[in-house]
This record gives structure tokens, C-alpha cells and sequence, in this order.
């Protein structure tokens, strides 16, 4: 899933079929991203944990949607949800 940090709010772009839309919006999620690099054997690890709300048409024509995440792959991505920072953890991973 694309991505961005706007400010303190996550970000994100999904389509109308998709679980995120389907169950995500206007709950507690948590949004993983990860890291590693293979080579040195390291990498990282973010959990944010927040509440994700649909931008209403209003906003969205308010917004610049330059800003938010443009998906990489095929398929409709016409929503735009931001997700809360209530909590925010995360970890390196180091070789042994």
C-alpha cells in the first residue's frame, strides 16, 4: 500500500473493493511498514496505531493531491483515508 505523512497524519490511498474500505474506516487500525536489507543482515520496523476516516469531497478538493500517495500498481485507488498517529512504536533489527 502507498503511503505518505502529511503533517501528523498518515495517509493513504485505497480502492472502493478493497478491506481497508471495506472494514478499516472509522476504527482503530494499525499500519505496519518494514524495512530489511538483506545484505547487512538489518532493517526496521514502525507500527502506528490510529483512527482512519475517509476524506469527505470537500477536503479532498482542498487537499493537494500531490501530497497524498500515488499507487504504483494497476487498479482503482479513488480513496483517500488519513490515519491518526494516537500511538507510534517501532524497532531496529541489528546482525547478531
Amino acid at each position: 500500500m502507498n503511503y505518505a505523512l502529511v503533517g501528523d497524519i498518515l495517509t493513504f490511498r485505497t480502492g472502493p473493493t478493497t478491506e481497508a474500505s471495506w472494514h478499516a474506516i472509522f476504527h482503530d487500525v494499525a499500519f505496519e511498514v518494514d524495512c530489511i536489507d538483506v545484505v547487512r543482515h538489518t532493517g526496521w520496523s514502525v507500527l502506528v496505531v490510529g483512527e482512519a476516516t475517509l476524506l469527505e469531497a470537500t477536503s479532498l478538493r482542498m487537499l493537494d493531491l500531490s501530497q497524498t500517495p500515488q499507487p504504483w500498481a494497476d487498479g482503482e485507488r479513488s480513496i483517500v483515508a488519513q490515519l491518526s498517529l494516537a500511538s507510534i512504536t517501532g524497532r531496529r533489527v541489528h546482525p547478531a
